[in-house]
């Protein structure tokens, strides 16, 4: 019922406060970067009091996610592969389709009412000014361009944005799904899509300065 639903909320709210106040304390920073994935988390600590949350919503074609789900997944030695999938891609077109769009069109409804980004990934991964520059203004987004750039010449880590244990943490477009996807999965994919596919594009709201001096 929603009583037994409402004190499950509760409960788990009166733990992750302290927590998350125990992490600004400690740490000194005054934001807390939260990458967790799951959207009905992110609709959890909007209910946390004394919070000021912001989202950031990476959006990736919907082909290449097909194309990622239909690979077998493998283990973090990069070698092993998960005794429950086969080798054989398995295109789940309809199911994943659907997810997607509903996922980020849920998402979209939080960053316009609490603020935030919307940011395509393989718009990001060319050029991460747009996002720096409305998240910490063209000053900072500059500086910070700067660093990646020094960073990148001397070969380190750039970031890890919730990629695969196994691969390369560097960040990076690989748009193979044009080659790799069989010509009738990019079709049925890209026409189930189409309308979600015009709609997304990179947008900011309210996010303006939120990255601390």
């Amino acid at each position: 019922g929603r009583r037994a639903k409402a004190r499950r909320v509760a409960r788990y709210l009166d733990a992750l406060e302290p927590l998350y106040r125990a992490i600004h304390t400690e740490s000194g920073g005054k934001i807390i970067i939260d990458t967790s994935k799951h959207l009905r988390y992110g609709m959890l600590l909007t209910a946390m009091p004394g919070t000021d949350i912001r989202f950031v919503n990476l959006v990736r074609d919907v082909r290449s996610v097909v194309l990622s789900r239909a690979r077998p997944a493998l283990m973090r030695d990069g070698q092993t592969r998960h005794a429950d999938r086969s080798t054989r891609p398995h295109y789940r077109i309809f199911k994943v389709v659907m997810r997607w769009a509903a996922r980020n069109e849920l998402t979209m409804r939080l960053i316009r009412k609490f603020g935030g980004l919307r940011l395509l990934y393989e718009e990001f991964a060319r050029d991460p000014r747009p996002a720096l520059e409305a998240l910490a203004g063209p000053e900072r987004a500059a500086a910070a361009m700067s660093r990646l750039r020094r960073d990148g010449d001397a070969g380190e880590v750039q970031h890890q944005l919730a990629g695969n244990w196994v691969r390369g943490l560097r960040l990076e477009v690989r748009e193979t799904w044009p080659t790799d996807l069989p010509r009738w999965v990019r079709a049925t994919t890209t026409a189930l899509a189409w309308p979600f596919l015009r709609r997304y594009r990179f947008e900011a709201h309210r996010a303006g300065g939120l990255l601390p001096r």
